[in-house]
Parts: structure tokens; sequence; C-alpha cells
């Protein structure tokens, strides 16, 4: 998650969705027909703002936006070295308005017959526009059969980092949440795992 523009992350995994979405389109038809279609109703004419952000969308629903366009927006999310004049500006209002538009996705593709589960590594790096994106999904009562996982250095976060309050305000909106701390492998564990994979007695 250690990216230098806000929901890089967030954004290139929604966007090996919809890629992967694409590439079982005939193995499961019915899957993708329903999919599309959940997307095209939610987001209406509005698919032209989110796919600023998530550019193989345009291959599950036709968009009114320019070709070049997306693509260039393809190339900024891709292009760690970009320079600040590539990345993408959002401010408070339009933050908001791709909120909405994020929790009408997520709405859209997660169902029963087809859960959803997001993962995000290193979220010690986030920036507070991806927590924030984070949190009004999680806490979207709305969105069913969806799952987020989300991992982090907890030696790296202390009560000052803006992750904390983000939790603390997903647990007082009553959202159910796990934590499982993973400690160092010591010599026995790894002893274990070693001769499981080689299949040899330990």
């Amino acid at each position: 998650l250690r990216q230098t523009r806000p929901l890089s992350a967030i954004a290139s995994a929604l966007d090996a969705f919809c890629d992967d979405l694409v590439s079982r389109q005939h193995t499961n038809v019915g899957a993708f027909i329903s999919t599309r279609s959940a997307i095209q109703v939610a987001l209406g004419d509005d698919s032209g703002t989110i796919v600023k952000l998530i550019p193989n969308l345009c291959k599950i629903t036709p968009l009114k936006t320019d070709a070049n366009k997306v693509q260039r927006r393809r190339s900024s999310l891709d292009d760690d070295d970009v320079g600040d004049d590539d990345e993408l500006e959002i401010d408070a209002k339009a933050l908001n308005r791709f909120m909405f538009l994020f929790r009408k996705f997520f709405r859209a593709i997660a169902s029963p017959s087809h859960p959803v589960v997001l993962f995000i590594d290193d979220l010690q790096w986030a920036d507070v526009m991806s927590l924030d994106l984070i949190r009004s999904i999680v806490c979207e009562s709305n969105i069913q059969s969806f799952m987020f996982v989300a991992s982090y250095r907890s030696n790296e976060i202390d009560q000052d980092h803006p992750l904390i309050p983000h939790l603390g305000q997903i647990r007082t909106a009553g959202v159910p949440l796990l934590s499982i701390e993973l400690a160092n492998m010591d010599r026995n564990s790894i002893n274990a795992m070693i001769s499981d994979t080689l299949k040899l007695s330990p």
C-alpha cells in the first residue's frame, strides 16, 4: 500500500477485479451479465467518474469517456515515477462523491452468489483518503456478502496514526472486527513448516 497517490492501492485492486471478471465472462456468462447489469444500474451516467480510478471498468460497461484519457489515467495509476502534475487531485467534495459511487459499486458487485473479499496489505502506509474510503465501505450496511481484510505492522502504528481513529469509528458503527496478531515463528514452527513442504520428518 506504499503508494504516492491517494486511493491507488484500492483502485488497483478493483481494476484487477474488473479485469478478472472480464477474463471469466465466457466460462461464467450468467455471473458476468448479472454483475455487468448491476454495475450499469448502480452507476448509470456516473460510470465516467469512477472509471478515472478503475480503467478496466470500460471493459465491462460502455462509458461516455474518451478512451485516450482513460488510457492516460491507467498509466498514471501504474507508473510509480509520475510527477505531481499527473497525480489524481481529489478534494473533500470530490472524495465524498467517490465514496458515494464506490459504495454503489460494491453493492453492485457483491452478492450472495458472488461474494467479494478485498485484501489490502501494509495498511500502516495507507493515506487518509484510502482510510476514509475503507471506513465508508465497511460501515455501509447495504453492502452485503463483502469482507474486508487488511494487514499492518503493529510496531509501526502508534496512537497518533490515522488508522487508530478510523478503526474506532468502524467499531462505533457496530461493524464486527476480528484482530489476529501474528508473532514471529519459533524454531519448532519453522522446522515443521519446512518438513511439511519437503515432505520429510521433523
